[in-house]
């Protein structure tokens, strides 16, 4: 799919039920909980859909294609997709549903083809969520240290949002938050300070999941790129640094030359 794509795909699922509200239908589409974490993830989408007509626009003026062909219909969708809109329900926006506005974003498809991802899987996309609700479970262990815990935490949740704005914005989100986990934990030494301080079991166990669900995330994102790549030398680099801390009772060592770029 691509940005076209992913913005007919919205609009005609909302167009299925209309007299919800946009809030009700965002929850709907995210699978999102009745919870905060739930709100900002709808708040989030908004955002990212909003972000995806301003690919579209950019991709098809990239390719040659008149502004008049899209762009009127790309500020429709902007006002619709508000998110001072969002108690309103989808029958209020009957321009962004209609007819020409389906057929408008059919043709920005298909002149966007070339920009075309490979889609996950369901299967593999609910065994990654699955991975990450383990990992949440594992962090509860108060036999590991705080920072530790909290850094784990937060590239989990992090992971967890991206996933659920693949259907909106594609693997973009998904590398964006590979890239600042594996840049945290190699250029701050998180691991090479705080695992001298919490080398129990609980924490190497968090530690090696948490780096083993980065990368498969990174495989699926983007098969054999330089990020793929990055997380399993990580990996790799992390497996080694194990056996060197428990024969040496030391520190993680460092990767060849100080550290890796992404």
């Amino acid at each position: 799919m691509n940005s076209a794509s992913r913005l007919l795909r919205v609009v005609e699922t909302f167009n299925n039920n209309a007299g919800a509200t946009l809030t009700a239908l965002w929850s709907s589409f995210l699978e999102a909980p009745s919870t905060e974490e739930g709100n900002e993830m709808v708040f989030a989408a908004v955002q990212a859909f909003l972000g995806e007509i301003r690919q579209a626009q950019l991709k098809l003026s990239q390719l040659g294609a008149p502004p008049q062909l899209f762009d009127r219909y790309a500020s429709i969708l902007r006002n619709s997709f508000s998110p001072i809109q969002l108690a309103s329900t989808w029958a209020n926006h009957k321009n962004a549903g209609s007819e020409p506005m389906l057929q408008t974003l059919r043709w920005a498809s298909w002149a966007l083809e070339k920009f075309n991802e490979n889609d996950i899987d369901a299967a593999t996309f609910e065994k990654l969520l699955v991975d990450l609700a383990a990992q949440d479970e594992r962090l509860q262990d108060p036999a590991i240290p705080p920072a530790m815990k909290e850094m784990l935490q937060r590239h989990a949740n992090a992971l967890r949002v991206s996933l659920q704005l693949y259907k909106i914005q594609g693997v973009s989100p998904i590398r964006e938050a590979v890239h600042t986990a594996v840049g945290e934990v190699i250029s701050e030494k998180r691991l090479d300070d705080d695992m001298l301080k919490g080398s129990n079991e609980p924490t190497k166990t968090a530690v090696t999941k948490g780096l083993e669900v980065l990368t498969r995330i990174a495989e699926v994102a983007d098969k054999g790129s330089k990020v793929a790549k990055f997380a399993q030398e990580m990996y790799g680099w992390w497996e080694k640094g194990i056996g060197y801390m428990q024969s040496t009772g030391g520190t993680l060592p460092l990767p060849p030359g100080g550290g890796m770029s992404i």
